[in-house]
């Protein structure tokens, strides 16, 4: 009877052993796959950050271009706006077709804000520009998965 106890203790050590590394593997591997998980929605927070960022930017330059506001006030205030808004272009040469609607913008803000420096007739431009802009939000919203309302 003792060689049959000690057989069974023996397989119940041998038993826990192996479990025990199982649950170790498991958990090593677990641990490995939620730090990967962690990363990529990092990654991927810091890029709706981006994109965020840049809708932003864009929606209060094309809201200071088309304003009525004194045209050296619009002129001073977007100076800064559309360097930043050529340079975010590069910025997101990841997503073509965001880069390609950011530079349409920036082309389109341009074009309206020496419109209105001429003091020309500039409410066809405006339109393109509002057009550019809706353009740039649906790139963005494609990217980020949301959807309009």
């Amino acid at each position: 009877m003792t060689e049959l106890l000690e057989i069974t203790l023996w397989a119940a050590l041998v038993s826990a052993a192996v479990s025990s590394i199982f649950s170790l593997l498991g958990m090593v591997v677990n641990s490995w796959l939620t730090q990967g998980r962690e990363r990529r929605q990092q990654v991927w927070q810091t890029e709706i950050n981006r994109i965020i960022d840049i809708e932003e930017r864009a929606g209060q330059l094309v809201e200071l271009i088309g304003s009525y506001h004194a045209l050296d006030k619009i002129h001073d205030g977007a100076a800064d706006g559309l360097l930043q808004l050529e340079s975010d272009a590069g910025r997101f040469r990841r997503h073509k077709r965001i880069m390609q609607a950011i530079r349409d913008l920036h082309n389109g803000l341009s074009r309206l804000l020496g419109d209105k420096l001429r003091h020309e007739d500039c409410h066809e431009t405006s339109a393109e520009v509002n057009s550019l802009y809706d353009k740039l939000l649906t790139e963005c919203d494609k990217v980020t998965g949301k959807r309009h309302v």
